[in-house]
């Protein structure tokens, strides 16, 4: 009875498996005993693995030989009971260790040293030589098969990128690949290495992350479109096989290139119409994943797409924008201007941005009032007046952006003056009231005599 990881996936499932591989990673199954003898039809073992908070877990776990497969059986004392992570961790602890628990009767406790090296140690040695025999690229030569992972960007929809998978093998001449034949995440996930196909265990990865993308992946036409984070994952493993083309296999394989800084413009299309675009990326395929990341299909290099105004969850939202009517683009500049001046997006119609560089600050005090807990009390609302520009001091940032109807203005503001004028008006008898989240606003003092209580707060 050979025991696979495929076994442990298909009775565990991908998230148990992918954290009982993360257990078995830093060692915390720290018992096993197995019960029968592997060439057998029946397997039993019993096992502690160590659970989250420092507990300790108990697993029963009966292996059966059916049709060449294995079936797992197991129970644990945990919150999950059947088929958990904890299962899945000393499942492949069993896998690693089958050879040595293969008598009638066998205990090993795995935090016995004796001379030995520890669990860590020997697992990060055997990894290290299983990489060694998992081949990249498509030097495989005769007949055997290797999957291919072919992206595809389609006319009529310029922001996806499908993937398709093929199952090729080197030409007889041993010039170049043969087309080969379209299969499935489904099926890539279930493989195993066999006579006629070399699936490695990197391949089963990415297939667990195209099926994270679109479940129903089980065709083998479906479409994959890369997208997300599982999309950018998905790709990166694809580039580290030296097996993911662009469009066909005539050409070299994909590799790894520079990450790019872009900046975002709106430019007329053909139609009339104005398109959110990146500057100087025509030969780029923008890829709406998170992170971000482009196939220069000149160059057939891969890398990320990095900006200085816009975090990476924003891009492929950026990537994917709708078309705008030119005869919107004046209203879209008044509804930037107005309800959205925080947004570093361009105006589609050009405007003037002044630049204040901060260097002239005047503190300006406004008498108000505020109602706490049913009373009305005297207050001082305070704002800051950069060079003519008044600025809101919350929220606290570097740089506030500011818009009137004919311009935009950039404040760089100084957290240190700021806080210098707060600082005077505390020492005068004021307390500095805590914000309303997420609101723009000025800063709130109230006389020492009118702070109110925690009673009066929570009244």
């Amino acid at each position: 009875m050979q025991l696979k990881r495929q076994d442990v996936i298909d009775a565990c499932g991908d998230q148990a498996f992918s954290r009982g591989l993360d257990y078995f990673a830093k060692s915390r199954v720290l018992f096993l005993e197995a019960e029968g003898i592997s060439d057998e039809s029946e397997l039993k073992l019993k096992a502690k693995t160590k659970g989250g908070a420092h507990r300790i877990y108990e697993q029963n776990i009966v292996l059966r030989a059916d049709y060449g497969f294995i079936d797992v059986d197991g129970y644990c004392s945990c919150p999950m009971h059947y088929n958990c992570k904890h299962i899945a961790a000393v499942c492949l602890c069993y896998e690693k260790n089958q050879h040595q628990l293969s008598s009638v009767h066998r205990k090993q406790n795995l935090h016995e040293n004796k001379g030995q090296l520890s669990p860590e140690i020997t697992h990060w040695l055997n990894s290290l030589h299983l990489t060694t025999h998992e081949t990249s690229g498509t030097s495989e030569t005769g007949s055997t098969e290797f999957p291919v992972y072919m992206q595809t960007q389609w006319k009529n929809e310029a922001k996806a990128v499908h993937v398709d998978i093929r199952l090729t093998h080197s030409r007889k001449s041993g010039n170049g690949l043969v087309k080969g034949r379209l299969t499935s995440p489904d099926q890539l996930c279930s493989a195993y290495h066999h006579q006629s196909c070399r699936i490695q265990q990197i391949d089963r990865d990415i297939g667990r992350c195209l099926k994270t993308l679109h479940p129903n992946l089980y065709s083998y036409n479906a479409e994959s479109v890369l997208e997300g984070r599982s999309g950018a994952i998905a790709l990166n493993l694809m580039l580290e096989t030296e097996r993911c083309f662009l469009t066909d296999l005539q050409h070299p394989p994909l590799a790894k290139g520079p990450d790019l800084s872009i900046e975002f413009r709106w430019i007329p299309a053909e139609s009339g119409e104005l398109c959110l675009r990146t500057l100087d990326t025509e030969d780029l395929i923008l890829l709406p994943t998170i992170p971000a990341m482009y196939i220069d299909s000149q160059s057939g290099k891969v890398g990320m797409m990095e900006s200085s105004e816009w975090h990476q969850q924003q891009i492929p939202m950026l990537l994917q924008a709708p078309t705008i009517p030119a005869e919107f683009a004046p209203l879209l500049n008044t509804t930037l201007l107005e309800s959205f001046p925080d947004l570093p997006l361009p105006p589609p119609v050009a405007m003037k941005v002044k630049e204040n560089s901060g260097e002239k600050i005047t503190p300006r005090l406004t008498l108000g009032s505020v109602e706490i807990s049913n009373k009305r009390m005297h207050c001082l609302f305070l704002d800051f007046d950069y060079d003519g520009d008044r600025v809101l001091p919350y929220p606290v940032e570097t740089l506030t952006r500011l818009s009137t109807k004919n311009q935009r203005i950039h404040v760089k503001r100084s957290k240190e003056r700021e806080t210098q004028s707060i600082q005077r008006l505390i020492d005068m008898g004021f307390t500095l009231q805590p914000p309303i989240p997420s609101k723009r606003q000025p800063h709130t003092l109230l006389p020492i005599g009118n702070t109110p209580t925690q009673e009066d707060i929570h009244t």
